[in-house]
């Protein structure tokens, strides 16, 4: 992620996946600079997120310049104030809890197996390919930014790993991402179990805020959303230039 004053550009010039290689959080009405910058991070296909705080202006000189929405990598924002909610897991699970453990690691000095079953959940579950998590391997060890924390949550049933979050908190703000749930262990609300208990960690750390996004057309997920407690915040636009 290469940060600007006015933007910042997620940049992986070693997949060929548009939303993992675009500008974003852009407050400036310069479409030329936004495209020198994509290029000089690697991105060959220039590639927009618009959120609501994007100037109006910039969206329409990215239609002039043939800028074309993405209508499937739609994203929604949730968030969940923790100064106003309370917190509460009990009764969620549609199990015994003697049989649901959950396990929390710091990227710094989670075991292998620990990650590799992170990895494996993460990579059956949101579809992702080899190439993918190989990248997302490296960017969890090799990442360090000053006062960001990553946790790792993995939840298990019976022994057996069944779901996984990645939880990043930074600023006082948490982000859920990464996460996902095992087929054979899906409508046990096991995701909205964990993520109040991911919750419940940021709080304990002084944070204010939890935020995820999931793609808009993510019926079980926005389901889990709810049941958490997460509002609907807004929504975020892929536009990409043909």
């Amino acid at each position: 992620l290469v940060t600007f004053s006015d933007m910042q550009i997620a940049a992986t010039p070693s997949l060929s996946v548009n939303y993992l290689n675009a500008a974003q959080a852009i407050t400036i009405l310069d479409l030329a600079l936004v495209e020198k910058r994509m290029l000089e991070a690697g991105i060959k296909i220039p590639t927009i997120y618009i959120d609501p705080a994007t100037p109006k202006e910039l969206l329409v000189q990215m239609e002039r310049a043939g800028y074309v929405l993405q209508p499937d990598e739609t994203e929604v924002w949730r968030m969940l104030d923790l100064n106003k909610t309370v917190l509460a897991v009990d009764n969620i699970l549609k199990m015994p809890g003697s049989e649901v453990t959950l396990e929390t690691w710091s990227i710094n000095d989670i075991p292998q197996e620990a990650l590799e079953a992170f990895l494996k959940i993460d990579k059956e579950t949101n579809q992702l390919d080899e190439e993918m998590i190989s990248q997302l391997r490296h960017n969890l060890q090799t990442k360090k930014e000053h006062g960001a924390e990553i946790l790792i949550l993995l939840t298990k049933v019976k022994g057996e790993y069944a779901a996984c979050l990645c939880l990043g908190i930074a600023h006082g703000i948490a982000n859920i991402s990464e996460a996902g749930t095992l087929e054979k262990y899906r409508g046990l609300n096991i995701y909205p179990w964990m993520r109040i208990k991911a919750a419940m960690i940021t709080k304990e750390r002084g944070g204010k805020w939890v935020v995820s996004n999931t793609l808009k057309s993510n019926i079980s997920s926005h389901r889990s959303s709810d049941k958490s407690g997460f509002i609907r915040g807004f929504e975020r636009h892929l536009y990409v230039k043909k």
